[in-house]
């Protein structure tokens, strides 16, 4: 960005490191890149439990649907990454 411009301006420099491995064509599919965004987040997540920082995996959730725009019928990257079998679980 230029100073008091929020702009989008285009990096010739970083297209130019970056052109071999733009191809256009991903290796993963739309669905494997979702699983890895996916378990990122909810490792991030496991981290702000583990710090205390949010109580209940359901309150990171809660932020991410909510604040920022996590799709809601997906239930927030710490549900996803229950898997079914432990949602059936009470108190997960």
């Amino acid at each position: 960005y230029h100073e008091g411009d929020r702009t989008a301006h285009p990096s010739p420099r970083t297209a130019a490191l970056l052109s071999e491995q733009i191809t256009g064509k991903s290796a993963l599919s739309f669905s494997q890149i979702a699983a890895t965004l996916t378990g990122a987040m909810s490792d991030e997540g496991g981290a702000i439990l583990a710090e205390e920082i949010a109580l209940k995996s359901s309150d990171i959730d809660l932020v991410m649907v909510h604040g920022y725009g996590y799709p809601r019928w997906r239930g927030g990257p710490m549900f996803a990454a229950m898997g079914p079998a432990s949602r059936l679980v009470p108190g997960t």
